[in-house]
């Protein structure tokens, strides 16, 4: 199955859904993100559910640092976002904790379950 990710926005929310598919085009991901979080006028006021589960692989390290270094060009600083990454497996999991390490001021939680990741976002409003 080939990559596709699909964004959309809840303004009622503010909360922006992901939607990745297929075999992870880490670099391809990375910078549809940046195009995407361009598009709005304060990306950094939207929460981000993003959802893993019909993907396989994984977003390469220096792909994350490159989407770390453009939030911290964005004047999102004072506006710390919480992330909910929705995976299907302990392990893919864990690796999405370890994103806490990069994203220091934002939050980013792995959850096996979808309700649980929107209980999370939804306590953070």
């Amino acid at each position: 199955m080939s990559y596709s990710v699909v964004f959309s926005v809840d303004e009622a929310k503010k909360r922006i859904h992901v939607k990745i598919s297929g075999v992870v085009d880490s670099a391809r991901y990375v910078d549809d993100c940046i195009a995407f979080f361009r598009s709005l006028d304060a990306p950094w006021l939207y929460q981000r559910f993003i959802d893993f589960r019909d993907s396989t692989g994984a977003i390469a390290y220096a792909d994350i640092i490159r989407l770390e270094q453009y939030w911290a060009s964005t004047p999102q600083a004072s506006h710390p976002v919480r992330t909910a990454a929705v995976v299907r497996t302990e392990s893919e999991m864990f690796r999405n904790q370890s994103m806490k390490l990069i994203f220091e001021s934002h939050p980013v939680i792995g959850f096996l379950d979808e309700a649980e990741a929107v209980a999370w976002l939804d306590e953070g409003r």
